[in-house]
């Protein structure tokens, strides 16, 4: 009987420290009933049958952890649990190929609250101003940065705040 309390202790202590680590991650409550049930299962082994078989427990525990972890990471419920997609996207430099040059004119098509959107020559784009400027203002482009083109106003409809 007691033999197979360890054995089972040993079996469900493992996989639920298998399931804590593969499954859920974390520390919770199958982390620390799967410790505390292979320590349990430890401490018999060792008072009972001394310290040759409560080294062999701690063997088997740690080479059936290994076959588990291996049947699980090779299985297909870990093909679907794990992300195989990759992204090939990247970003564009669309201010480059455009010939937004310095001197440029534009007009704000919102609000800028120091960012905002423009267009140049019938296309729209991010856009950062120094001051507060209202839609439809000219602007003048002072150059890019990070995909955003600066600029600044050209008439005098500057909100300064």
């Amino acid at each position: 009987m007691i033999i197979a309390t360890i054995i089972l202790a040993l079996l469900i202590g493992v996989s639920l420290l298998l399931m804590e680590v593969v499954v859920i991650p974390g520390f919770g409550i199958c982390g620390i009933g799967g410790g505390l049930l292979t320590l349990f299962a430890y401490y018999i082994t060792f008072s009972r049958y001394g310290t040759s078989w409560g080294i062999a427990a701690i063997a088997i525990s740690i080479a059936l952890f290994a076959i588990l972890w291996y049947l699980l990471v090779n299985s297909r419920f870990s093909k679907v649990m794990h992300l195989n997609t990759t992204i090939d996207s990247h970003v564009s430099d669309e201010y480059d190929n455009n010939q937004i040059t310095p001197g440029t004119h534009a007009i704000a098509l919102t609000r800028m609250n120091l960012v905002g959107r423009i267009k140049i020559d019938g296309k729209e784009y991010e856009g950062r101003c120094i001051t507060f400027v209202e839609a439809g203002t000219q602007l003048e482009v002072v150059g890019t940065e990070d995909n955003v083109v600066v600029v600044k106003a050209t008439q005098s409809d500057c909100i300064d705040k």
